[in-house]
């Protein structure tokens, strides 16, 4: 068994998640049984595979790519643009936004969307940090903060837009925007 452009994700993880870690005792080829499996694998964003006739089975993937890099008491998790957790063994994270903050204080599927409906806006962000309050205090990669409370997040985030697009933008490195219409 050969996988190919698995540069993520562990040989191990997937031969264990396809149910086929023991090379010897593969001899049972269930084309949609493989195919089904490797539909379920959340880190794999396409794949092909074939059997070749000498028994060699190629697994070539693509993987997904994370949209953010979960940072919890040093340890990593990478985050797709749906909010779900990859469980990757090791990747290049250097233009990735880093999220801090306790998994209980995030939701993941309303910071993904937030994101991928701003690009913009995501293109800007260095990092990120969910507060006790309920409030998300973002810093840019042109070192300015802002921090913004995730009810009526869309509105106030177009206040922000438009803020950054005035001179006075340059004259401040700090914006609170928990009180909404101030």
């Amino acid at each position: 068994i050969s996988v190919v452009n698995n540069r993520s994700i562990s040989k191990n993880y997937l031969l264990r998640s396809l149910n086929i870690e023991n090379i010897n005792r593969f001899s049972n080829y269930n084309r949609n049984k493989i195919k089904k499996k490797l539909e379920q694998i959340n880190e794999i964003d396409s794949f092909m595979f074939e059997l070749k006739e000498d028994g060699h089975l190629i697994i070539n993937i693509i993987e997904k790519k994370p949209l953010m890099v979960w940072i919890n008491n040093g340890k990593k998790n990478y985050i797709d643009g749906k909010g779900l957790i990859l469980k990757y063994s090791k990747f290049n994270d250097q233009n990735l936004i880093e999220v801090f903050g306790d998994k209980s204080l995030i939701n993941f599927k309303k910071l993904t969307a937030l994101l991928n409906n701003r690009k913009k806006f995501a293109g800007s962000v260095k990092q990120m940090e969910v507060k006790n309050d309920g409030s998300w205090l973002f810093i840019m990669k042109d070192n300015k903060c802002v921090n913004l409370l995730s009810k009526k997040l869309d509105k106030v985030l177009n206040i922000f837009e438009d803020i950054r697009k005035l001179e006075v933008y340059d004259n401040f490195s700090y914006f609170d925007m928990r009180i909404y219409e101030r």
